[in-house]
């Protein structure tokens, strides 16, 4: 079943972007920064995808503006977002990379079609095992994925469909010990470690 969250992704040229997706990491990732009290410099929002992180960065922006308004704050509005460099990306200037804290938008949402061998596959673009390797291994503390377990554990890529399953194997609900009780009712978790935002659960 497709949730809220199950909306398909749109295209920019020849990247792609997912609003819902978008908005709801940028809501999980300020609460947890809030809550666990960390800084931009300790955390990472990565997506593969250009057009998202093109999204993210200018979200960012128009929050640090307006909680920075006027012109006694444009030192520190121009300080704010140099630091978002460090923060917002895609996947390969994180390579060799740690954050104590990692969030992850996948943003490909593509319902999975039958083949000529009856078989239900989707895409999920030009996301191949090593570029989720890179993103999903960056956490020093937690990892936070953003992901619609419908395209990528039907995806046409056996790797990606082998990794997808193996990286849904290591969330599981949240427990006594998660110290936010819960983002939404998608996130599961083994907190500190690996948590599942995913977007069909509904």
């Amino acid at each position: 079943d497709m949730s809220v969250f199950g909306h398909e992704d749109n295209r920019e040229g020849m990247s792609v972007y997912n609003e819902d997706e978008l908005k709801v990491a940028l809501w999980a990732f300020e609460k947890i920064a809030v809550e666990l009290g960390l800084s931009l410099d300790q955390m990472g929002l990565i997506t593969p995808y250009a057009a998202q992180h093109r999204r993210f960065r200018q979200a960012l922006v128009q929050k640090i503006s307006r909680q920075y308004p006027g012109e006694s704050n444009r030192e520190k509005r121009k300080e704010l977002i140099q630091r978002l460099a460090r923060l917002v990306g895609t996947v390969y200037p994180f390579q060799g990379a740690e954050r104590i804290g990692i969030f992850n938008s996948t943003v490909r949402r593509d319902q999975p079609q039958k083949n000529a061998r009856g078989v239900l596959t989707a895409s999920t673009g030009y996301v191949g095992r090593n570029m989720m390797n890179v993103m999903n291994t960056r956490g020093q503390e937690f990892l936070i994925v953003f992901i619609n377990s419908e395209t990528y554990l039907n995806a046409r890529d056996p790797d990606i469909r082998e990794y997808s399953e193996r990286l849904m194997k290591l969330a599981e609900r949240p427990s006594d010990d998660w110290p936010i009780d819960r983002i939404n009712g998608g996130i599961w978790t083994i907190f500190p470690h690996v948590s599942i935002a995913n977007f069909d659960v509904g």
